[in-house]
């Protein structure tokens, strides 16, 4: 065997001892973490094997990044997107990160925000604390079963499409209040004199809206 052919095959090895993965699921787009505005470091001083293995024992890590002067072998910082779908944007990556995305990586099932007054009480008003009505969500499962969390208001604004009025004002992980999606007249009780707006009024306590499938 040729000196030529002999190192090629030498060096093949070498790369996958040492850089573990051929980087053949290694993506060209951009994400949103590629400036890091999205990241969430995951691992110091770890190869991109160390990284890719990693990512792969997260139930939510779909893409890994590192920095692109880094080759497979060197060790440095590993980043995965906390956006809960991980989107990519833009056209081709040019910029300071490498990506892989992790081909085991399965889809989460859309939050759903599941409406009831047993979440929110006949007064709808419960709890004075968001980590109460937070608190109070993971302990209740809906009637499927599935263990409940506490919603984002953007669940709670896109139950049914966004066209109807949740008439409960509660607790969600940023905001107080209940989304209104279609107009249901005026006056008391009406909890929607106008549509497709986020009505922030709330007493001293508010209910807490609970969802499934919440991404952790």
């Amino acid at each position: 065997m040729k000196n030529k052919e002999l190192a090629i095959i030498i060096g093949i090895v070498l790369l996958i001892l040492v850089g573990g993965y051929i980087p053949n699921n290694m993506e060209t787009f951009k994400l949103l973490s590629d400036k890091r505005k999205n990241a969430k470091k995951i691992g110091t001083n770890l190869m991109a094997s160390d990284c890719q293995n990693k990512c792969a024992k997260l139930k939510n890590c779909k893409y890994i990044q590192r920095p692109r002067n880094l080759e497979l072998w060197d060790k440095g910082d590993c980043y995965m997107t906390d956006d809960d779908y991980q989107y990519k944007v833009g056209d081709r990556d040019g910029g300071s990160m490498r990506t892989w995305r992790n081909k085991n990586y399965v889809t989460p099932k859309p939050p759903e925000f599941v409406p009831g007054t047993d979440y929110g009480g006949p007064s709808g008003s419960i709890f004075s604390s968001r980590n109460q009505a937070k608190k109070y969500c993971e302990n209740k499962t809906d009637k499927q079963g599935r263990k409940l969390s506490l919603c984002h208001s953007d669940q709670v604004r896109e139950y049914k499409d966004g066209s109807e009025n949740v008439c409960d004002s509660g607790w969600t992980t940023d905001r107080r209040g209940w989304w209104v999606g279609r107009y249901r007249g005026s006056g008391c009780g009406a909890c929607g004199n106008h549509s497709q707006y986020w009505n922030s009024w709330h007493a001293s306590k508010s209910s807490a809206h609970c969802c499934a499938n919440m991404v952790e």
